[in-house]
This record gives C-alpha cells, sequence and structure tokens, in this order.
C-alpha cells in the first residue's frame, strides 16, 4: 500500500485541502489497488469522489461535522491509507 504525501506551507489544514488530496490520490490509483480496498473498478471512485463532494458541502456549514465525516470515509474507504501535510 502507498503513503500519498502532499506538501502543505500553512500551520492549519483545511478539511476540503485533505479531500482535495484524498481526490488526486483516488485519481491516481491503480484498478488493482481499488480491489484491495474493496471498490468495484467502475462504480468505486466515482462513489467516493460524490461522497468527498458532500464533505466538501458540509464543511461551509459545520467543519467539525465535515472532520468527522472526513475521517469515517477515510476509514470506511481507504483504511490504512494516510495523507501527509509537511510546512
Amino acid at each position: 500500500m502507498r503513503k500519498f504525501t502532499m506538501t502543505h506551507n500553512n500551520e492549519s489544514v483545511k478539511v476540503c485541502e485533505y479531500t482535495a488530496a484524498v481526490r488526486e490520490y483516488i485519481d491516481t490509483t491503480k484498478p488493482e489497488e481499488l480491489e484491495a480496498f474493496g471498490h468495484d473498478v467502475f462504480n468505486g471512485p466515482d462513489q467516493m469522489m460524490a461522497a468527498l463532494n458532500t464533505i466538501d458541502l458540509l464543511a461551509k456549514y459545520d467543519k467539525n461535522a465535515a472532520w468527522n465525516e472526513y475521517l469515517n470515509f477515510m476509514e470506511c474507504n481507504l483504511s490504512g491509507m494516510s495523507i501527509q501535510f509537511h510546512a
């Protein structure tokens, strides 16, 4: 399993920045990696993108709720994958 690393210059990383990093990761994920996470190769990426879009919409109204949903998304969809932001 590969780790996705993103450089970040701001001290406070926002939920939408995490979802953007996950979108980039999903876009570059190979079919066999999707299957390893238990996703359908054809519909899995679209379903995950829709969920991330919903989290972004929620973040406009409640960042704490959005963060909790992001953590839930990661646990359910990409368990074991980590994103690291570097200053």
